[in-house]
């Protein structure tokens, strides 16, 4: 050994390897975000200040080389402070819930210091920890003497490393708390309470939205009311301010205009708490296919065109007329009757066996054979078509006892298959032209799609090819999923074959 390596290791003799296997806990960190380094340091800390529910208030500290962090109201326990945290890979929390997780904020805290300086104090229990990164880029700790602190609180000083000295200043912290949690900075409550938001000792305000009429948004999923508002103002919004916040856990998650054409006049907030779980990635996407969020998009987006109407944004939507319908399911019936081997569940009535007949009111009635099972609760919209069952696909199966449904759920159900196969206008966000929903019994097709506007604009007859065909791919689909078991070959081979059979009537 010679006397270099002896310094080397009287120097870190007091420090520790963290309790968890390191060979990636600090690869690929920035690649996680899809903002800056210096952004995510500011939010997950914030994000974890909402998620312990004793915390009441924050503040950030912004001077040279030094971001530090105050949470008030309560501390680390000691079991977690001196077994959790030192693995690196571990929440504090003593709660469970919101977005706070896995430890990411003192990860992320690493990324951006040359060493992080954690003090806190619960109760009678203080303690004190310093965290860095040794010459090869290991991270190390060590515990430091008692702080002295006062009352209940978590600091974490971040005595930043070169690269990020200069970036975060007063203006990227208030920026980015204004940015991720708009509502709260307005004082609305998060998890249950408000939490007080300070930069340098004075309160962090809201960025205010100008407006010319704000609408209120509500809705209830499973008995949790959904609410926020939409803001519309008579020019355009800058590109910062412009869309509709989806809220979760008080963190704006991202942005979105449910389907509708804004022209970018349109701002505004949705809490929406019940997406918790629906939460990807670094946090600034969602599973767009959960039940929660298609439910959310589906009448954030009716109601937001029903605003934009009124403030004389949006024109009216086109509705099909008599005439249109009554072509648009005479070609499906007649190509469809050439294939009554896939569409054997269904039985038209009163008219034909194995075939959808349309009624003047442009409806096709059918009802169930004895053998069907009636799927409650679908969900139209995957990315690949057709409605997807959340309970049972297996259409051989006997259907449900009515003891089994409830007796007047049974009926309902019931009543809705008799009135046979709908087709209807919905515009929706979703990368898809068409879905088949067969417990409700209706096909959509999505208005907002961009073959669907480009077919309305070409004229009625272009507009009726394009909704045949899209009615045609998402029963075939249906079809496939529940019957084939997503056979694709089979797929495209009775497509092709009854996509030839309608060109011929």
């Amino acid at each position: 050994m010679n006397g270099n390596e002896s310094s080397f290791d009287a120097l870190y003799s007091d420090y520790k390897a963290f309790n968890v296997d390191l060979a990636h806990i600090m690869d690929n960190l920035i690649d996680h975000y899809s903002f800056p380094l210096e952004q995510a340091a500011i939010v997950e800390n914030m994000d974890n200040c909402i998620d312990e529910s004793k915390y009441d208030k924050i503040e950030y500290f912004v001077s040279e080389n030094l971001l530090k962090i105050v949470m008030h109201g309560t501390g680390i326990p000691s079991d977690i402070f001196h077994n959790t945290l030192p693995t690196l890979a571990g929440t504090t929390k003593t709660d469970r819930g919101g977005l706070g997780h896995y430890g990411w904020g003192m990860k992320v805290g690493l990324g951006i210091s040359d060493k992080i300086v954690i003090n806190t104090k619960i109760g009678s229990f203080i303690g004190a920890q310093e965290w860095k990164l040794d010459p090869k880029g290991i991270p190390i700790y060590r515990s430091l003497e008692n702080p002295g602190l006062n009352s209940d609180m978590t600091i974490i000083e971040h005595h930043l490393n070169s690269k990020y000295s200069t970036s975060i200043d007063c203006v990227k912290v208030k920026r980015t708390l204004q940015e991720f949690y708009p509502t709260l900075l307005g004082g609305a409550q998060v998890l249950g309470r408000k939490i007080r938001v300070e930069l340098n000792n004075e309160q962090v305000p809201q960025m205010a939205i100008a407006y010319s009429k704000k609408k209120p948004f509500s809705m209830n999923i499973d008995g949790k009311k959904i609410t926020g508002y939409f803001c519309y103002r008579d020019k355009e919004y800058p590109e910062s301010m412009e869309k509709v916040s989806i809220i979760v856990c008080g963190r704006t998650i991202f942005k979105d205009t449910f389907g509708i054409n804004t022209n970018k006049k349109i701002a505004g907030y949705i809490h929406a708490d019940i997406l918790r779980k629906e939460i990807t990635g670094d946090k600034t996407t969602i599973k767009r296919l959960s039940s929660a969020w298609k439910k959310i998009s589906t009448e954030a987006g009716r109601q937001l065109a029903t605003f934009l109407r009124e403030m004389g944004e949006l024109k009216e939507e086109t509705k099909w007329d008599a005439d249109f319908t009554k072509q648009l399911h005479q070609q499906i019936n007649d190509t469809l009757k050439h294939f009554p081997e896939l569409f054997k569940d269904f039985r038209a009535a009163p008219i034909a066996k194995d075939v959808l007949i349309g009624d003047k009111s442009g409806q096709i009635p059918i009802t169930m054979t004895d053998g069907a099972q009636m799927v409650r609760g679908t969900i139209g919209g995957s990315n690949t078509g057709g409605g997807v069952p959340t309970e049972g696909n297996d259409l051989n199966k006997k259907a449900p006892q009515r003891q089994e449904m409830g007796e007047s759920n049974a009926i309902k159900k019931e009543r809705k298959i008799r009135q046979g196969i709908q087709i209807k206008q919905l515009p929706s966000q979703d990368q898809k032209e068409a879905w088949f929903d067969y417990a409700e019994g209706i096909v959509w097709l999505n208005t907002q799609f961009s073959t669907y506007q480009k077919a309305e604009n070409e004229g009625k007859k272009v507009l009726e090819y394009h909704c045949a065909r899209c009615i045609f791919d998402s029963l075939l689909e249906y079809v496939a999923k529940n019957q084939w078991g997503n056979n694709l070959n089979e797929f495209l081979n009775y497509r092709t074959e009854l996509l030839s059979k309608w060109c011929e009537q």
